[in-house]
């Protein structure tokens, strides 16, 4: 018989399967633990650590008093192949050893359209930051990158706090809890303004991730598309059967 480890992995990974395949639905909750346990023939505990494991992969939320949800993002975005999230890190903490930089070409309020609204699950032409900045590392271009922010969640936002760190910036003046982010990977061809600026012939290919990013309370704090240099960058990612 498996231990609790295995096992709780195992009531995970169920789950996990029925909202992918959208047997779960967005917000729909998800049973008791109680009635959990008597369905999977285990402890409270053991329960306990397979929802703690979908929350922290960025599945669920739990709400106090209420209990535990399924977040509130688009199935469809995450595809047939989606893989088992790792711990998710902004751009600034993938390269901690080195000097990272913005050039910060856009910077705006907005309303938003329809699409945008969608990727932020709020209303259209609620107001939302708009910027687009080229990322450095070592002073050298490294991705093309465009996000738009809920002004809601992130009062206060100026020009000279998205040069360095957005997300340092968010936890520690705007009290918030990055916590996970579903992306969708492609390759895409630059534009010429992206290719301009990444200082690379319109004929490289780029890495296109588009992410939303979710705070611990399950909503969408970010929808971003980072177009990265594919000769300067490289995905790495570890799938188990």
């Amino acid at each position: 018989m498996a231990d609790d480890l295995t096992k709780y992995e195992q009531i995970a990974y169920d789950v996990r399967k029925k909202i992918l395949s959208g047997l779960y639905k967005k917000n729909q909750q998800l049973p008791l633990e109680r009635d959990m346990e008597i369905q999977y023939d285990v402890s409270r505990t053991t329960i306990k650590k397979a929802i703690d494991m979908l929350v922290q992969e960025g599945y669920v939320v739990k709400r106090r008093g209420a209990g535990t949800f399924v977040k509130e993002f688009n199935m469809d975005d995450l595809g047939d192949e989606a893989t088992s999230p790792i711990q998710y890190r902004g751009f600034t903490e993938k390269h901690p050893d080195q000097a990272v930089s913005s050039d910060v070409l856009y910077f705006n309020i907005e309303q938003a359209d329809e699409d945008i609204a969608t990727k932020l699950n709020i209303k259209p032409r609620e107001f939302v930051y708009h910027l687009v900045r080229v990322r450095k590392v070592n002073k050298a271009p490294v991705t093309f990158q465009r996000t738009f922010i809920p002004i809601s969640l992130l009062m206060g936002l100026r020009f000279d706090n998205v040069v360095d760190s957005l997300y340092t910036f968010a936890e520690e003046s705007g009290g918030v809890k990055i916590q996970s982010a579903h992306e969708n990977i492609s390759a895409v061809m630059p534009t010429e303004e992206e290719a301009k600026q990444l200082q690379i012939p319109q004929t490289l290919p780029l890495l296109q991730i588009e992410s939303q990013v979710f705070l611990d309370t399950g909503q969408v704090f970010e929808y971003t598309i980072s177009r990265y240099r594919s000769d300067k960058h490289t995905f790495h990612t570890v799938e188990m059967r």
